[in-house]
């Protein structure tokens, strides 16, 4: 299909999108590359697989944790939420690699964004616990 095939995003762009989360970056420039991954993880899919590694996960904690902006930080913990709804990988990755310390973080934020997000990364993970209990 023509029209598929069009809509392909190259590993370029992946690259170039996930560099830009990198410590240092520009806020401003941040924001708008993690605004991009979180509308890609909002539609899920193959796009959003594409995005949901290691690389852009300890990006996007360390974005959420340390960005002085409120703004980048409240969509930081958004699309982390997000792309763990997309992919249990995440979730698992989020939750053994950062665990509660993260959670409680996100919980005590000033912004009710983050909080929000972190609310969401918790019922993920209780709900992943009690699927595996059973």
């Amino acid at each position: 299909n023509a029209a598929a095939a069009a809509w392909q995003v190259p590993a370029s762009t992946v690259g170039t999108v996930t560099r830009m989360l990198r410590a240092g970056e520009d806020e401003v420039a941040q924001h708008y590359a993690v605004k991009t991954i979180e509308n890609i993880m909002s539609h899920g899919g193959e796009w959003a697989a594409k995005f949901a590694s290691q690389e852009v996960t300890a990006a996007l904690v360390t974005i959420m944790t340390g960005a002085k902006l409120e703004q980048l930080r409240g969509t930081a913990a958004s699309t982390l939420a997000r792309a763990a709804r997309s992919s249990p990988a995440v979730l698992q990755m989020v939750l053994d690699r950062y665990g509660i310390k993260l959670l409680v973080t996100g919980l005590r934020d000033p912004s009710p964004k983050v909080q929000q997000a972190a609310l969401n990364l918790l019922n993920r993970g209780l709900g992943d616990l009690g699927a595996r209990a059973r």
